[in-house]
């Protein structure tokens, strides 16, 4: 199929769909898996007290839960400058001065096993996909191989300003099928 007409195709079914994932995943007849959009709230865990340096050089490293201590508490907990610790899950008000003394634990279950870009992802599902998501912690187009290996496309991949880079862009796509355990 010619470049031009499947982007034509796929832009197509992304506009009816409302969604490039679920576009993708009626194009290639595959079923979309809703269900693992989001990850489930696990609780809350206290944070080590460390400085705001410590903080901000170690946030953001998904896999680095060294940072947290105890059980996990079913709601958000601060410390208001009299001391006092609060156990709610809405925060205070700004200029309340509390500072927040837990973070939230979510499950991984449906993050991505890798990070792609489109041509990546099509190298690494050569025997099809069998399904799809898109994972809205990590804003990417999550398709699943035969195997259960769930390969991500990161969404700037999509974002293009002309139908023409469109095209160029999204050829590679056109080469996924469905897979026979679909």
């Amino acid at each position: 199929m010619n470049d031009e007409i499947f982007a034509a195709r796929f832009y197509e079914l992304t506009q009816q769909h409302k969604s490039v994932a679920r576009g993708l995943c009626a194009l290639l007849d595959v079923p979309y898996h809703e269900d693992r959009e989001t990850e489930r709230l696990l609780g809350h865990r206290r944070m080590r007290q460390q400085t705001l340096e410590d903080r901000s050089r170690i946030y953001g490293a998904p896999d680095n839960d060294d940072r947290l201590e105890g059980p996990l508490l079913p709601t958000r907990l601060f410390r208001m400058p009299d001391g006092q610790e609060l156990a709610q899950d809405e925060f205070p008000p700004l200029d309340s001065g509390a500072e927040q003394l837990t973070e939230e634990v979510w499950t991984r279950d449906h993050y991505p096993d890798s990070y792609n870009g489109i041509l990546e992802a099509v190298t690494k599902l050569p025997h099809g996909v069998t399904g799809g998501y898109y994972h809205r912690g990590q804003m990417m187009l999550v398709l699943i191989s035969p195997t259960g290996e769930r390969v991500g496309i990161r969404r700037a991949e999509f974002m293009l300003p002309t139908r023409s880079m469109l095209a160029e862009r999204v050829a590679p796509l056109a080469k996924l099928r469905k897979a026979a355990t679909a």
